[in-house]
């Protein structure tokens, strides 16, 4: 792969890995703000549960977010030992197609 276009990756993977750590620090915050609301009495079980449901979706795309930053993170890691681009199921370069699309992917289309 050429160094321009894997440039152009490294800047994108760091712009990616940077929105995600803001979102998740929003998302930690609010969390936390919820949880503090939560200390005063509910005044109807509905509310109870749409509480725990909150904090459940926010656990889960928190969950979610994490794993796309470690991805991130191995694809930069990659990006620095020369091995950014190539699939790890079977060898083959990864077409720039799919790093358009995304960028941090570890397998070729035909492997994933």
């Amino acid at each position: 792969m050429k160094r321009e276009h894997v440039k152009a990756y490294k800047e994108r993977l760091l712009a990616l890995r940077a929105r995600l750590r803001g979102d998740m620090r929003r998302m930690s915050e609010s969390a936390v703000a919820a949880a503090s609301r939560l200390s005063r009495k509910p005044i109807h079980a509905a509310e109870v549960a749409g509480n725990h449901f909150d904090q459940d979706l926010t656990a889960q795309l928190l969950s979610a977010k994490d794993e796309t930053l470690q991805q991130i993170e191995r694809a930069l890691e990659e990006i620095e030992d020369g091995t950014y681009g190539v699939c790890v199921e079977c060898g083959r370069v990864i077409a720039k197609l799919r790093l358009d699309a995304v960028p941090y992917a570890t397998e070729c289309v035909r492997c994933a």
